[in-house]
């Protein structure tokens, strides 16, 4: 019997208790994957300020004393214009958020516009805009949610 297993198992032919034997490895390594998958997921966060709409892409969860890029995008609707967006977003250790982006204008009829507000950690609360030459505050902005399938490119 042990010759015709050995022989069986060299010739790349295993036997149902050679598979079972390696079946344990395969487990543990799925369930390290699921767990660390978890931690590292990211999802899409979609705010707007009652005009504008504001998606952010594959936002990481928030924790205290961690500091987020912000990368998106802005459509300001009543111009049709779409802007690239890019910040960051830290928490402190209250898990208030402090928050900036830029949205940067790419050659159209408008111009840049920088944002900062305090929120929770989904990004909703207000704050303040400024727009270039950046020389002060322009304006207020209060930022809520709002599903980020509405949040449509023109």
């Amino acid at each position: 019997m042990w010759l015709s297993r050995s022989f069986r198992t060299r010739r790349g032919n295993p036997t149902a208790c050679d598979r079972m034997r390696h079946a344990p490895h395969w487990l543990v390594t799925f369930a390290l994957v699921v767990a660390f998958a978890g931690q590292a997921s990211a999802e899409d966060v979609c705010l707007t300020d009652g005009a504008s709409h504001y998606a952010f892409k594959s936002v990481k969860a928030l924790k205290p004393g961690m500091a987020i890029p912000l990368h998106g995008y802005v459509v300001f609707p009543n111009a049709f214009d779409v802007y690239p967006l890019t910040g960051t977003a830290m928490m402190e250790t209250d898990r208030t958020v402090l928050a900036t982006v830029v949205a940067v204008e790419l050659g159209g009829p408008g111009a840049s516009v920088l944002f900062g507000w305090k929120g929770d950690a989904v990004l909703v609360g207000g704050g303040v805009f400024d727009k270039l030459p950046f020389d002060g505050i322009d304006g207020a902005v209060t930022l809520s949610p709002v599903g980020c399938k509405s949040v449509v490119l023109p």
